[in-house]
C-alpha cells in the first residue's frame, strides 16, 4: 500500500478552532511524491460523509488509529469530525469537536498540524475521500498553511465498473456497488428460473408460482397422462439438474443477504467480529429476527477494539472496515498489503 504525507498547520490561538482546513484546493504537492494530487472538494466531502454514515470520522494523535495494529498502543481520540464540506476557495473543510485534552495541547502549541488520512485513485492522483485525521508535528509540505496527509490507493474505478457491469460513466460508490451486486444476484436467479420454465414447457417469462406448479407436477408424476405429447416430456435427470441449480442460486442469494445483515451489525459495533459465524447462521435462518436483534442490540465493540493486531495472513478489523468504506474488495486490499510488505 502506497502512502505519502503533506501538512496544513493549526494557528496558535486562545481556543482550538471549530473549523479546520483538511485539504487545499485544487491541487497540492506532497514532498517526495512527484506530481501533485488534485481534489474536487464537494465530491470529496460528499464521499467522506457518505462513507461514515451516522458515525463520525475520528481525529487521533499521530495516526495511532492506523499504527496501533503494529505497535499495540492505545489510539485515543483527539476529536471528531461533525461533517466535511467544501470551502469558498475550493478547499476541503471540516467542522470538528475536540476533546478537552486536545484543546489544551493545541492552545499550548504542543500540536500544530493536522494530517488527514485519505484515499486516492491511482489514475490521475485524484483524492476520493478522507478516512480519518491525525494531529502531528511532522509536516511534509512547507508551502501550505499547515496540514499533513497520509494517502491510500483505491481500486481503479474503470476496473470496478467493468467487474460490476456498470456503464463507463457510472458513479462508483458504496450504494452503486451494493445495487450492482444485488442486480447480479437477481439476474442469475431469474436466468435459472427461465431455464427451468423453458425446460418444463412453459414460457421463459413464466412467474415463479407457475414454475413451482410445474415442478411439483413433475415430482408427483402428474400431468403425464391424457393428450400430452410424450415428446414434450422433460427427462427427470434434466429436471433434477435444473432444480438443483435453482436451489443453489436461491441459497446463494440468501447467504449474500445474511452476510450483508451481519456485516452491517459488525460495522455498527452491534456484533463482535468473533461472533460473525453465529450471526451468519442466525441471519440465514431468520433474517427478520436478526435485523430486529441488531436494531435493538447495544454497541458491544469498545472503542479501540479495531486497533487489535491483524492476523498473520489477513486483515485487521480496522483494515477490513477501511476496505469496505473506500469500496475495495478485501482480497485486493490484502494483496496490496502483502506487496507493500
Amino acid at each position: 500500500m502506497k502512502h505519502a504525507a503533506c501538512t496544513i498547520a493549526l494557528a496558535r490561538a486562545k481556543r482550538a478552532p471549530d473549523v479546520v482546513v483538511v485539504l487545499p484546493a485544487p491541487e497540492f504537492p506532497v514532498r517526495g511524491h512527484g506530481e501533485p494530487f488534485s481534489q474536487d472538494a464537494e465530491a470529496v466531502a460528499a464521499a467522506s460523509n457518505a462513507a461514515r454514515g451516522e458515525q463520525r470520522a475520528v481525529i487521533d494523535y499521530e495516526h495511532q488509529t492506523i499504527d496501533a495494529k503494529t505497535n499495540g498502543q492505545p489510539a485515543p481520540a483527539a476529536g471528531w469530525v461533525r461533517r466535511f464540506r467544501a470551502g469558498p476557495n475550493g478547499e476541503l473543510l471540516a467542522d470538528v469537536e475536540w476533546t478537552k485534552r486536545a484543546k489544551r495541547m493545541i492552545q499550548r502549541d504542543e500540536y500544530r498540524y493536522l494530517s488527514p488520512y485519505f484515499a486516492y485513485r491511482k489514475r490521475g492522483r485524484e483524492v476520493h475521500s478522507v478516512i480519518h485525521i491525525g494531529l502531528t508535528n511532522a509536516p511534509a509540505l512547507s508551502t501550505l498553511p499547515k496540514l499533513a496527509a497520509k494517502l491510500e490507493v483505491t481500486m481503479d474505478d474503470k476496473k470496478l465498473r467493468k467487474l460490476l457491469g456498470l456503464a463507463d460513466d457510472a458513479t462508483v460508490d458504496g450504494a452503486a456497488v451494493e445495487t450492482a451486486l444485488a442486480k447480479l444476484g437477481e439476474d442469475a436467479a431469474a436466468k435459472a428460473v427461465s431455464e427451468i420454465a423453458r425446460t418444463a414447457g412453459l414460457a421463459e417469462d413464466a412467474d415463479a408460482d407457475a414454475v413451482a406448479v410445474a415442478a411439483k407436477a413433475g415430482k408427483d408424476g402428474e400431468g403425464t397422462e391424457g393428450t400430452e405429447d410424450p415428446g414434450e416430456w422433460v427427462p427427470r435427470s434434466e429436471f433434477d439438474r435444473l432444480a438443483a441449480r435453482l436451489e443453489t442460486v436461491e441459497k446463494s442469494a440468501a447467504t449474500q443477504d445474511a452476510e450483508a445483515l451481519v456485516d452491517e451489525a459488525v460495522k455498527a459495533g452491534k456484533l463482535a467480529p468473533g461472533n460473525r459465524k453465529w450471526g451468519l447462521a442466525y441471519a440465514a435462518k431468520d433474517p427478520k429476527g436478526f435485523a430486529e436483534f441488531a436494531a435493538s442490540a447495544p454497541v458491544v465493540v469498545p472503542e479501540g477494539a479495531a486497533s487489535a493486531p491483524a492476523p498473520a495472513d489477513g486483515l485487521s478489523v480496522l483494515e477490513a472496515k477501511v476496505a469496505r468504506e473506500i469500496g475495495v474488495d478485501e482480497a485486493d486490499y490484502l494483496a496490496a498489503k502483502k506487496v507493500a510488505a
